[in-house]
Formats: structure tokens, sequence, C-alpha cells
């Protein structure tokens, strides 16, 4: 969960104080009165604040006691502090201070009211035209102005971007959280993530992410899309049961238009191209800046300022976004994966270890649905790959995954690109997903949904090799 704070106490996430012992009450660097708790994630808790020698209210991000005794976790709260220092936007969280207050690891921010793009899409979907040319025009500047810096965001969600007003009553949008952000110039201390493998949210994360390359820009851009897209239809352009579906959607699956989704005449045209051409799969499709994107979109407002449809059409009374996004004629995504017919099954080659449970459920889950074992090979087997003569190859990295990956590398430089490659794997590990699928295998299966191994496989062998290359 990020650090996001606002001032609406019915959506505030519950604080988990334990985490790092309750400081409300307390004094920081003799300036600081922690005043509540307004928010906790994965690194840190947030509190309201008073800052005594200029009478204003803060927020006090505080690293959990976990891990400031981590140098690696230490090093990473600190590199946010510095990441968002280095933006001055009104688009973005102003940080005041930050360094080690009292024995706690702190940053001082901007205290902002409001709500995130999350919650005003739960309460106000959908939005008329021209609110969502204003507001994701902002997040455009904000990202234009943070790519002019080599800076990255790395988790842009609706989540991380916080709706506030100002003295005027006009909408302003900030990005909060750039806890995941890097600098392009790969100083190693700007590239540290939790776990030191993969960081972001799978919903909205690029393809080159999910397959652990280097990024730039374009990676936010691609997340952008997918904000955008969320915004013209009240829903991602991609979902599913687990990580592993929703990774496979963002590298192989076109999105539906938008203008396809919806109702129509609800979504303006230019709109749904602007959210398609940034979730192009290839970086170098995308638009090249952020800035480029906020002409096109203020542009669109220009040549059709009411848009397709009033503002008094989108009076929908619901109680919560599933009802807004059904009564605003959102046609749901539905999941077209068709028993695939017996002749398109075909021999495969299951290469697993030699632990007993892992070959019979394997076996019994291929056999069972049509599939001939041309070949059962062991991990420490590989040498025998270059003698295959099959439609595809099932690799099950269980139960060793560490070591399996590397085995499976081998294995996808002996096969080259005229196999297709499914591999069986845990479900939770996005470093093994990633790597599988930077590997070159089409697809990855996690082993709590191994029933729907015959199905992935058959539309393997339909669609061939994966176009994407491997990293």
């Amino acid at each position: 969960m990020p650090l996001n704070y606002h001032s609406e106490p019915n959506s505030l996430p519950q604080a988990n104080e334990g985490a790092s012992g309750s400081l409300v009450g307390r004094v920081l660097a003799e300036r600081f009165m922690l005043d509540k708790v307004v928010g906790t994630g994965a690194m840190g808790t947030v509190y309201q604040a008073r800052q005594l020698d200029l009478d204003r209210t803060v927020a006090i991000k505080v690293l959990h006691n976990r891990f400031a005794r981590r140098d690696d976790m230490r090093a990473r709260f600190l590199r946010e502090a510095r990441t968002a220092s280095l933006l001055s936007h009104r688009g973005c969280v102003t940080v005041h201070d930050f360094g080690e207050w009292d024995g706690h690891l702190c940053i001082a921010m901007e205290y902002l009211r409001g709500q995130t793009l999350g919650q005003l899409l739960a309460d106000a979907f959908p939005l008329p035209k021209d609110r969502v040319v204003d507001l994701m025009g902002q997040l455009c500047d904000v990202l234009h102005a943070a790519h002019r810096l080599d800076l990255l965001h790395r988790d842009l969600k609706p989540e991380n971007i916080l709706i506030t007003r100002a003295p005027n009553g006009r909408e302003v949008l900030k990005v909060v959280d750039f806890g995941l952000a890097i600098l392009l110039d790969h100083r190693s201390d700007l590239r540290i993530t939790q776990d030191g493998s993969l960081a972001g949210t799978p919903v909205y994360m690029s393809p080159e992410q999910a397959l652990l390359k280097d990024l730039d820009h374009k990676s936010d851009l691609y997340a952008f899309g997918c904000i955008l897209y969320e915004v013209l239809c009240g829903l991602p352009p991609f979902r599913g049961r687990s990580s592993v579906d929703i990774f496979s959607k963002h590298l192989y699956h076109d999105p539906v238009p938008p203008i396809q989704r919806a109702r129509a005449g609800t979504v303006d045209p230019a709109l749904s191209d602007l959210a398609l051409w940034a979730l192009e799969k290839e970086p170098t499709n995308r638009p090249e800046t952020a800035g480029l994107i906020a002409e096109r979109i203020r542009a669109s407002l220009a040549e059709n300022p009411t848009g397709p449809v009033s503002e008094r059409e989108f009076e929908l009374h619901a109680s919560n976004r599933h009802e807004r996004v059904n009564l605003a004629g959102i046609r749901p995504l539905t999941q077209r994966m068709p028993r695939p017919m017996l002749e398109l099954r075909g021999a495969v080659a299951l290469v697993q270890s030699d632990r007993l449970e892992h070959v019979v459920t394997g076996r019994s889950v291929l056999e069972s649905n049509g599939f001939s074992i041309d070949r059962h090979l062991q991990h420490d087997s590989l040498h025998l790959v270059d003698s295959l003569d099959v439609d595809a190859i099932v690799f099950d990295l269980r139960p060793q995954v560490d070591a399996a990956l590397v085995q499976l590398a081998d294995l996808m430089a002996g096969v080259g690109s005229g196999t297709p490659v499914v591999v069986i794997g845990p479900g939770g590990s996005f470093e093994a997903i990633s790597t599988a699928l930077s590997s070159g295998a089409s697809d990855y299966i996690a082993e709590a949904s191994l029933a729907k191994l015959p199905q992935k496989l058959a539309r393997a062998i339909r669609r061939g090799p994966p176009a994407l290359s491997p990293r």
C-alpha cells in the first residue's frame, strides 16, 4: 500500500502502528509534534504533525523500525527523500526536510487534503470530458517535468495520484509516493527495490518493467496509458485473477479500445486513441514525451469542447464503482479462452524434477486433456533438447526454482525461437515470473492454477513462440 495521506476519514488506510511503535504525542527534531496517524505502508507510517517553529501542518513519514536497522532499506528510504526533493513542481508533494531525528528516519512533507484518483472514479465516474482533459493534462505536466530530470516514478497508479483544491477552487492533481522512483544515471544507491527484483503494481506495469528490463520514461507513459484508459472506462485495460495473468496480458494481449467498451458516444475518439498510443507494447511506438501527450489531450478539448456526451447525461446514482461502471454502459471484458479442439493439442515434452508428486500431477493433467507426452526429461537432461521434435515444451520450475531458472535459460538457448515453452512455477514470485517470460517463455502458469495448463498450452501452440524479444 502506498503511503498516501489525505483528510477523508472514511477512506484512510488502517494504520499499523505496531510496525514502528506509535509516535503520537512525540516531538521530533524539537520541531515536529506528531498529532495522529493518517496512513501506513510497506516501509513506514505517515503522521499528521504540527511544525512548531512555523506553526503549520505537515506530514511526517517515519520508516518502520524493522527496516531502519537494515542498511539497504535505510538507503532506499533516504533515496525517496532525495529524489522527491529534486522535483519542484506544483503537481508533486513538496519535501520540507528529511533526516534521522531522535533515532527515527523521517521525511517532513507538505500535508495534502483531498482524495485519490481511484476514490474520485469510485464516487464520480464517468467524468465529463473537460474534467478528464484537465486532470490528465496535469498528470502529463508532472511526468514531463520529472522526465526532464531523468526521474522515473515506476509505480504510477490512481492510488498514487491525489486530487486537491487550490484556493480558487480549481482541482489540482498531485503525484505522491516516489518511493520506487529511480534516476537514470544508474547510481547504485538509487536503484534499490524492496526485494532486489521487481517493483511496481502489475495492473499498471509496462511490458518492459514486467520483464525486468532497463527502463526509460516510456515505461511511465505506459502506466499513464493504463490510467487514462481507466479514467475513460472505469476499469483498467487488463485484469486477471493473478499477477501471472495480468503480466501475460500486458505482454501479449492488445487492449480493447475504450471507444468500443463504452456505450456509443460516451468516450471521445481522440482520448481513446491517445490511451491506445501510450499502451503500445514496444516503447519506441509510444509517444516521445508526456508533454506531447498533454498537447494532444488539450487539443482534443479545443476541437470538441463539450465532448460526445453532455455532463447532464453523466449524472449516475450508484453506491460503488462497479455499479457506476454498469450504469455507464461499459462492456465487461470477457475472457475469450475457448476450449481448444483436440486436433490443436499435440506432442509435448515435459521437463521436471524427479519429485514424484510433480511428475504425476504434470502427466495426469496433460494426458487427461488430450496431450501426448512424447518426451519426459529431468532438469539435468537438457543435453537431449536437440533431439526434441514436439509441438511444445512444459518446463516445471519446482521445487528448486532458482536452479531451475538457470536451466530454463539453457533450454531456451537450445530450442531457439521454434518451439513454444510454457513454464510452471510459484505464483507469488515476481522474480520467477519475470525471469521466465524474459527468457522467451510463451506463458507462465502458477502451480495453484495447474488445471488451466491444457488451455494455456493449446493457446501457446496455436500462436507459436512470443513475438516479444527476450532480454
